[in-house]
C-alpha cells in the first residue's frame, strides 16, 4: 500500500512535528507545511497540493482540531487522520462524527503511524474511485449547462463534469457552482450565495471569498469572475 505523496502535519507538540517529520522524510513524503492553528492549517491548505492531514485534536486557538477538520471537508476532498493523546470515549464519539479515515492515538511508534497512513490512503482512494465510477456521465443527464469547452454542470445531481467525467466536489463546492450556473452569465450577490451555501447560518463574505479562491485554485480554467462589491458570475464561454 502506498503513501500519499502530500501531507500537512497540525500539530502543537513541537517534538511530535519533528518526529513525524522525520519519519516521513525518510518514506520521500513531502511535508507542505506544519502549523499548530487552525489559520495557518487553512492557508496552507490553500497554498499546496495536499493529499492527506495528520491532525491533532487539542491545538492552539480558539478553534481545535474537530472544528479544524469540518472547516477542511466543506473545502476540500482529502483524507484526515487524528492524532491525540485523548481517548476517553467521549472525545472518541466526536472524533468519529467528522468520519476521519483512521485516529492514532499517542504515543506512537513509527510502524504505527506509516502503517495507519498506508491503510487510511488506500481507503481514501478506494473510496473516491468508486465515487467517480458511480456518478453519471454528463451525457446521460438532462439539463447540463456547458460551461465552456472542458467544463459543465448538472443541476440534476450537482455535478461538475470536465471533458464529460465527474469531478469530486465538496458540499458546498457544489453549492456555490449550482447556483452560479442556475443564474449563468449574470452576476449572482454576495448574499444570494451565502444563503444558498449556508442557509440559516452565519456565514461572512470572506468565507465566501475562500470558498471561491479554492475552487479557483483547484480548476482554474473555470470562468469564475468576481465584481467588487457586488458578487460572483459564472460566464459560458
Amino acid at each position: 500500500m502506498e503513501l500519499p505523496k502530500n501531507i500537512l502535519i497540525v500539530e502543537d507538540e513541537m517534538m511530535t512535528q519533528r518526529y513525524m517529520q522525520d519519519i516521513l522524510k525518510a518514506q520521500n513524503v513531502n511535508v507542505v507545511a506544519c502549523v499548530d492553528n487552525a489559520t495557518d492549517a487553512i492557508d496552507a491548505i490553500q497554498d499546496n497540493e495536499c493529499d492527506m492531514v495528520l491532525m491533532d485534536i487539542n491545538i492552539k486557538g480558539s478553534i481545535d482540531g474537530l472544528q479544524l477538520a469540518r472547516k477542511i471537508l466543506d473545502n476540500h476532498v482529502l483524507a484526515i487522520i487524528f492524532v491525540t493523546a485523548y481517548t476517553d470515549d467521549e472525545t472518541l464519539e466526536e472524533a468519529l462524527d467528522v468520519n476521519p479515515y483512521m485516529i492514532i492515538s499517542k504515543p506512537f511508534t513509527e510502524k504505527n503511524l506509516l502503517v495507519s497512513m498506508r491503510v487510511a490512503y488506500k481507503r481514501f482512494t478506494v473510496y473516491e474511485k468508486a465515487q467517480k465510477y458511480n456518478a453519471p456521465k454528463a451525457d446521460n443527464l438532462s439539463h447540463t449547462i456547458k460551461i465552456n469547452k472542458a467544463f459543465s454542470f448538472s443541476g440534476e445531481s450537482e455535478t461538475l463534469f470536465y471533458n464529460n467525467e465527474p469531478i469530486r466536489l465538496s458540499l458546498k463546492q457544489r453549492k456555490l457552482l449550482g447556483t452560479l450556473a442556475k443564474h449563468i452569465d449574470t452576476t449572482v450577490s454576495y448574499e444570494t450565495l451565502i444563503y444558498a451555501i449556508w442557509g440559516e447560518e452565519t456565514a461572512s463574505h470572506n468565507s465566501l471569498r475562500t470558498l471561491v479562491y479554492t475552487l479557483r485554485k483547484q480548476f482554474s480554467e473555470l470562468p469564475i469572475e468576481s465584481h467588487s462589491k457586488m458578487g460572483y458570475s459564472l460566464y459560458s464561454r
